[in-house]
């Protein structure tokens, strides 16, 4: 356009309403065009499922003798099958722990039962729900979550949980497997209606929770009831990568790797390498003299230390500073103790008990637990927290932060009897070993080795007095004790005479004579399944 004509336009009275109009309409519609089309997402099938549970399998079990089939997505339901003598079948698919309209319409999966019947009746319709209540069965729990309807993108993931019904035996039978229903429709049960659709198989996106199952094997005794010149009142063993650390009564011991352990040493000819200290005297004078098991822990040694038959009306708490306590051995200390030359650092109290003959450091959150003499309804599991920095600078550095449940296999608070004599964790952090048990007025079945899962807080496992997983003592005349326990993973490593991973002491208590001392080791396996699994 020529210059003049450009100018005669510019004039023209119309033009600023062009302007605006171009400026303020066209323009931005323009843009936003062109940004809608590069941020488009491509036509793939993008699941978020960040704000998805996670599932759980669904598991058929049979009663022969009753001639009932159940399912079950809870560990609840698993134990109250195997505890009625059901049998495991085998798994149908997966259903979600929570509610999720993510691929479809989630709805809940309830589990019914009839007393007059036998009988147990999974069912997630109107229609069925309804029938159980007509018919007298009543609510047992939420199994989990189906999809009443399923979202077209997601279909070939899901397939259909059928309901099947045997009228002689009045039998409710729900089944989302080939195999189910040809064992269902040969028996004589008919085909009633679809009560929903249940996950087929894990990927990526379908997440399943996963927890570890140990399984322990009893190896052998090395030293083996032998008096070695620092086994008496032997009480805890720990380690570092090259090191062990051994806890008398009075005493810590450090040894190398590579030294025999059922050799007899003379503390006034000690081998290279072999280190022995103490009791300091800052504490030895305040009536503390009662070494516990220990734990090493970023170059530091953690001891948990007693005063028995305290008459100080003082304790130190930890270095520099002085509380009031009670008498006769209250308050115990966790001493501290560097595990390169066994200097000692500083200590700190455990204001939350009255007894401490164990502590144990968690790998990953680097929490101090410990406990009093047994643990019940009324006894915890007593957790700390520490500050490293400020131990290494004479500042208060441990602090009690609260006390957690140990439970058995069914969730119920546990009861492990006096006394508690050592605790570790695995490396991973998955698993607390625990010993306990005394010499005398004690059932050895009630001692032992306790494992429990970590995460869960649940027993996972407990040692006998013989089997596989087996810890042989005999309390009463013999004055066999349980003490400390260590977890080291040694089969790879040259430690004269030991391999295994579980490491745990039994002594010997002679009343006229040293005291003579078993060191048991353990193999150790681990294997990931559902924590709902079979």
């Amino acid at each position: 356009m020529k210059t003049a004509t450009i100018l005669k336009f510019i004039k023209n009275p119309i033009y600023p309403f062009i302007v605006f109009f171009t400026t303020v309409c066209i323009w931005p519609v323009q843009a936003q065009t062109v940004r809608d089309h590069r941020n488009k997402p491509k036509k793939t099938v993008v699941r978020d499922h960040k704000n998805q549970t996670t599932f759980k399998p669904l598991n058929h079990y049979w009663n022969g003798s009753r001639k009932d089939n159940q399912l079950t997505a809870t560990i609840e339901g698993k134990n109250g099958a195997l505890g009625a003598d059901y049998r495991f079948v085998r798994q149908d698919g997966y259903v979600l722990e929570k509610a999720s309209s993510i691929e479809g319409q989630a709805v809940p999966l309830y589990l019914y039962y009839s007393d007059a019947r036998k009988d147990n009746f999974t069912t997630a319709t109107t229609e069925g729900i309804r029938a159980a209540k007509a018919a007298g069965y009543k609510k047992v729990r939420v199994q989990g979550y189906i999809l009443k309807n399923v979202k077209p993108k997601y279909q070939h993931l899901y397939k259909p949980l059928w309901l099947y019904y045997h009228d002689t035996r009045k039998d409710n039978f729900t089944i989302a497997t080939a195999e189910g229903r040809s064992v269902a429709e040969a028996d004589g049960y008919r085909k009633v209606r679809i009560e929903g659709y249940i996950l087929n198989a894990l990927d990526n996106n379908h997440q399943i929770e996963l927890t570890t199952v140990l399984s322990a094997r009893y190896l052998n005794n090395y030293p083996s009831d032998r008096g070695n010149g620092w086994s008496d009142k032997l009480q805890g063993v720990g380690h570092n990568d090259a090191n062990w650390f051994f806890t008398q009564k009075k005493r810590l011991w450090k040894f190398p790797i590579s030294h025999d352990l059922n050799k007899h040493i003379s503390r006034s000819n000690l081998p290279s390498g072999v280190k022995t200290v103490s009791i300091p005297n800052v504490l030895s004078s305040k009536g503390y003299n009662h070494f516990g098991d220990l734990v090493e822990y970023k170059g530091f040694l953690f001891i948990p230390l007693e005063a028995e038959h305290n008459s100080y009306g003082k304790v130190v708490s930890y270095v520099g500073i002085e509380v009031d306590s009670p008498k006769n051995g209250k308050n115990p200390l966790i001493a501290v103790f560097r595990a390169s030359d066994l200097s000692y650092v500083g200590s700190g109290a455990l204001p939350a008990q009255t007894k401490a003959g164990w502590c144990a450091i968690h790998p990953q959150n680097g929490m101090l637990y410990t406990s009093n003499n047994s643990m019940n309804i009324d006894n915890k599991l007593l957790v700390y927290t520490m500050d490293l920095e400020a131990l290494k600078e004479n500042r208060k550095w441990l602090k009690y932060s609260g006390s957690k449940d140990l439970l058995d296999e069914n969730g119920n608070i546990i009861t492990i009897k006096e006394y508690m004599q050592g605790g570790e964790f695995s490396d991973d952090g998955k698993f607390l070993f625990i010993i306990n048990g005394k010499g005398t007025d004690f059932n050895k079945k009630d001692g032992g080795i306790w494992v429990f899962n970590f995460k869960t807080r649940r027993k996972a496992l407990k040692s006998e007095t013989s089997g596989i997983f087996k810890y042989e003592f005999n309390p009463g005349y013999n004055m066999e004790e349980p003490e400390g326990l260590t977890y080291w993973d040694l089969d790879n490593l040259n430690a004269p005479g030991i391999k295994g991973k579980l490491h745990a002491i039994l002594l010997n208590s002679d009343a006229t004579s040293s005291d003579e001392f078993w060191f048991k080791h353990y193999d150790l396996k681990s294997v990931r399944v559902s924590l709902y699994g079979n």
